[in-house]
């Protein structure tokens, strides 16, 4: 929770959370899932209208962790016994894994429920558009490249007196 403010001046506030993986002895993490280590530098939620939002992205490294990071068709279902606004549910659905959410109050309910309707109509999240938008940055440099080498060609050519067609 780097960037954090403590309001409270009489006491020092965590900027760091814990989170905590209850089991039974025999289950194991999904492969590799802990090369990440055991300390995540997450950047806050700050798009989120709930009072105490977590990030998206926290709760897809925690499912992923147990169902792997391509899970798809298989795990869950995944509980999250107060949603919120939806958060894993988000995360659960992104991973194409199975979930169950409970919540008391109505205006969450609505809030998870907008949340979630919006992540179907634009199921990309911020880091699957961004790679989107430099694979069209890179290609759209590559055909630039070409023009550019096709021009030094016909220099070339030019230059050395010989009539060529190139495209």
């Amino acid at each position: 929770r780097a960037g954090g403010i403590n309001f409270n001046p009489g006491y020092f506030l965590p900027d760091y959370e814990v989170v905590y993986l209850i089991a039974k002895p025999e289950f194991r993490l999904a492969p590799k899932a802990n090369a990440a280590g055991c300390v995540w530098e997450i950047a806050q939620e700050s798009r989120n209208p709930h009072p105490a939002p977590f990030p998206v992205d926290l709760a897809e490294r925690c499912i992923a962790s147990v169902y792997g990071p391509r899970p798809r068709a298989a795990g869950g279902p995944v509980l999250d016994p107060f949603m919120g606004s939806g958060t894993t549910a988000i995360a659960a659905a992104r991973l194409g894994v199975r979930w169950i959410g409970i919540e008391h109050s109505a205006e969450y309910v609505a809030m998870s429920v907008k949340r979630l309707e919006r992540e179907e109509r634009d199921p990309a999240g911020p880091a699957d558009r961004e790679i989107a938008r430099r694979e069209r940055e890179i290609a759209r440099l590559e055909r630039k490249i070409e023009r550019h080498r096709q021009e030094v060609e016909r220099l070339r050519h030019r230059e050395a007196g010989q009539l060529a067609l190139i495209p």
